[in-house]
């Protein structure tokens, strides 16, 4: 079967191949200077994915 699309390959210091063409972007206006992430994006990510309810244990909800 014939592919409609190419894969996805995102360039960079370590390549990644997505299998699909789906990838979500910061969904924050976080600015860098030197284009490095900072820690408290990663913070902010990884608890949005970690909460299971609509209720933040940190009280922010």
């Amino acid at each position: 079967m014939a592919q409609s699309t190419p894969p996805v390959i995102l360039v960079g210091k370590n390549p990644i191949h997505l299998k699909h063409g789906v990838d979500m972007t910061p969904l924050t206006r976080l600015r860098t200077e030197d284009g490095v992430y900072q820690s408290v994006g990663v913070e902010y990510y990884s608890q949005g994915a970690t909460e299971e309810n609509d209720f933040s244990k940190q009280g922010n909800r």
